[in-house]
């Protein structure tokens, strides 16, 4: 299993510093939820350095593929804070 980012490791010291997450369920629901902030991440460095479209095989233009990854682990990472029952202050 890959390691959390430094930059995700800060975040779950945030995260934790702030709420109580003392149960093995809600630890294991923040990972999961860091690993796709990670991979979120990871995905968006690269269609920043290669561009939001590619080239496909048949010479035609299309969406970058990871740009799904993005959406997708942008979505996972939002669904396990929701899941974890964060009370978060909007003022």
């Amino acid at each position: 299993m890959k390691k959390l980012s430094k930059e995700a490791l800060k975040l779950r010291e945030s995260i934790l510093k702030e709420f109580v997450i003392d149960d093995g369920a809600g630890k294991a629901i923040l990972n999961t939820a860091l690993m796709a902030y990670d991979l979120m991440n990871d995905a968006q460095a690269v269609v920043d350095a290669e561009g939001m479209t590619v080239s496909g095989d048949r010479g035609n233009v299309k969406s970058h593929p990871l740009l799904a990854t993005i959406r997708d682990a942008r979505s996972q990472f939002l669904m396990g804070l929701k899941h974890l029952n964060l009370e978060v202050d909007t003022k």
